[in-house]
């Protein structure tokens, strides 16, 4: 037996949204796996002080706002969040990772950055 996940991206209809494309994506998991694979991606989350839904699209992007911050790389989580959150609420759950670490973490790869907890 399989666990399957679908997700859609757009609308399906042209012109009626903000992209002109549809995504439908689906996951199958093994049912006698999908605990360990669960716990994977919490481990991955939590590594990197994630919390709420992940959206691919907000960790792949550039946010100007980090650069306008002079090293924000070297900001504790928290100043981070405290200094850029507030006004990005899509972006609150990502937005004290850099660019390399929001990449990183997709990758499932260490950064080695050591980011406090988010509030």
């Amino acid at each position: 037996m399989y666990i399957c996940y679908l997700d859609e991206s757009g609308v399906p209809q042209k012109n009626a949204g903000t992209t002109p494309y549809f995504v439908l994506l689906g996951l199958a998991i093994p049912a006698t796996s999908w605990k360990e694979k669960d716990a994977e991606i919490a481990e991955i989350l939590n590594a990197h002080n994630f919390y709420g839904e992940v959206h691919t699209a907000w960790m792949a992007r550039m946010y100007p706002e980090q650069e306008r911050i002079p090293e924000f790389e070297a900001l504790p989580g928290p100043q981070a969040v405290k200094l850029l959150a507030k006004n990005y609420a899509k972006k609150a759950a990502y937005v004290h990772l850099t660019l390399a670490e929001r990449l990183a973490s997709c990758a499932r790869r260490r950064t080695g950055s050591a980011r406090g907890p988010t509030p």
